[in-house]
């Protein structure tokens, strides 16, 4: 499995969203450290930990 981020994108005004991944790359993290950070609810950032579970095959709401 590949959970290296190659880059990020946003298509909003909020730059947090943006600026974890870029940290996260900087830092030479993978996908299940952005996952595993901690993210205020309700704001923006938070999708950008629920679109790292996704490629993972985890997610943050699950029934069980």
């Amino acid at each position: 499995m590949f959970d290296i981020i190659v880059g990020t994108s946003s298509l909003s005004t909020n730059g947090k969203a943006l600026a974890e991944g870029v940290m996260t790359k900087e830092l030479e993290g993978t996908l299940a450290d952005l996952a595993k950070v901690i993210h205020p609810h309700p704001t923006l950032s938070k999708t950008v930990m629920k679109t790292s579970h996704l490629p993972l095959g985890s997610s943050i709401h699950t029934l069980k």
